[in-house]
């Protein structure tokens, strides 16, 4: 049994503590909201108030949606919406829904308030002759929506479950916390039958067509360990909805669930850029240059680097954090520190110029700055030469750019 899978999966129960359960998906205001849709915050304030158990009045629920609709068809779609909330963990937050009636979506300057963009952007309010509904498209796509996240076997089986299934228990009902033990045990047959399939495919069409043989066995557990995790995962986000758990703990579920997809998918990308890399390294073990010798490295770092900043600012997006103001931020600080370090980059732009422009190759024998030895490595910053009497010298790239350079490892 993989300690990884059992971490995530314990990692997820506690997700399902993390709040106390509420029944209520909203906290009802003490006085009734006025029923005049001049703006977002009144339409989605007006749907969700009638809609709570205190105050459940669907017919006036329904005006939030176009008067061209049939009112019975209104009244479901109104409901269906409320379900689809919960269902999919969508918290409404009504401080941060804008009051203002001319409200216009800046990116494409339509009066459109979209209050889950990432999440389900289908959904999402129009105003119409001065009035705001939700739109006739998220009306249209409604019924697909919600028979995703409520099928009907789920259905079905809620109609068996006995009255005692229906009792209250630290928060959840009985049978609710059966089918979170249920998804456990399928999470676990999810894990081990993608990561036996995808080992199998893995092997078949990556290593053996890319001829690896250095820890062939390794890199083929190791990346169908994280597909198996990452489909488990998957799946597990498709059915926690059918759960219909309180829409608090719905929206620690659906978050926490997305984040762990996410590094998984990140860990099986820099899986595959390793199974590559020594597809790489063999291949340039068997090349008389050692140029290919001294860049694999570099290439290595940047790729990587680039799978970890990438990772890190999706899962910084899927916590809402403002990514492009985050990114501008950094740039400005980023021209303070290029400031500060012109040193570092002028060793960069050294050690660039040296694959370019390839005055010498690791094992050349030289003489650099009046030193004489032999090249061990070119880094990012600094070239490493073993002199006679097996010391070691770093010079800084920036200043081997500039230097005389004898190379006596290329005489004839």
């Amino acid at each position: 049994m993989s300690r990884h899978l059992i971490y995530h999966f314990f990692l997820l129960l506690c997700s399902l503590f993390y709040f106390q359960a509420e029944v209520q998906a909203f906290q009802v205001a003490r006085n009734a909201p006025p029923i005049e849709l001049n703006d977002p915050h009144n339409t989605m304030y007006v749907h969700l108030y009638y809609l709570q158990p205190e105050t459940f009045q669907p017919q006036k629920a329904a005006r939030t949606f176009p008067p061209q609709i049939d009112s019975a068809d209104r009244v479901e779609l109104a409901q269906q919406l409320k379900e689809v909330f919960d269902g999919q963990g969508l918290y409404v937050r009504l401080n941060m829904i804008p009051h203002r009636a001319n409200y216009m979506d800046s990116s494409i300057m339509q009066h459109i308030y979209t209050p889950f963009p990432m999440e389900n952007s289908d959904i999402y309010l129009e105003r119409i002759e001065g009035k705001w509904y939700y739109s006739m498209e998220t009306a249209e796509k409604l019924d697909d929506i919600h028979a995703t996240l409520y099928p009907w076997w789920g259905q079905m089986l809620l109609d068996f479950i006995p009255q005692w299934g229906t009792s209250d228990f630290g928060g959840l009902r009985i049978w609710q916390w059966m089918g979170i033990a249920l998804m456990v045990i399928l999470g676990f047959v999810f894990f081990w039958t993608a990561r036996a399939i995808s080992g199998f495919l893995i092997r078949r069409f990556i290593i053996d067509r890319l001829h690896v043989v250095e820890n062939k066995s390794k890199l083929t557990r190791l990346m169908a360990k994280a597909a198996g995790l990452l489909v488990s995962f998957i799946l597990l986000s498709r059915i926690y909805p059918a759960l219909r758990l309180p829409v608090q703990v719905a929206e620690t579920v659906r978050l926490t669930l997305a984040i762990i997809i996410a590094v998984l998918i990140f860990v099986l990308i820099y899986r595959l850029w390793r199974i590559i890399m020594a597809y790489l390294k063999e291949g340039a073990e068997k090349t008389e240059t050692k140029m290919d010798d001294q860049i694999l490295p570099l290439i290595d770092g940047a790729i990587t680097t680039i799978i970890f900043i990438g990772a890190f600012f999706y899962i910084l997006s899927l916590m809402h954090v403002n990514v492009a103001a985050l990114i501008a931020g950094l740039s400005i600080g980023g021209i303070a520190l290029a400031l500060a370090a012109q040193d570092t980059v002028r060793n960069l732009l050294g050690s660039i110029m040296a694959f370019i422009d390839k005055p010498f190759q690791v094992g050349d024998f030289v003489e650099l700055d009046g030193e004489f030895g032999s090249i061990v490595e070119v880094g990012f910053r600094s070239t490493r030469i073993m002199t006679k009497d097996t010391s070691i010298i770093s010079l800084p790239n920036g200043t081997v750019a500039n230097m005389k350079i004898r190379n006596l490892g290329i005489r004839p």
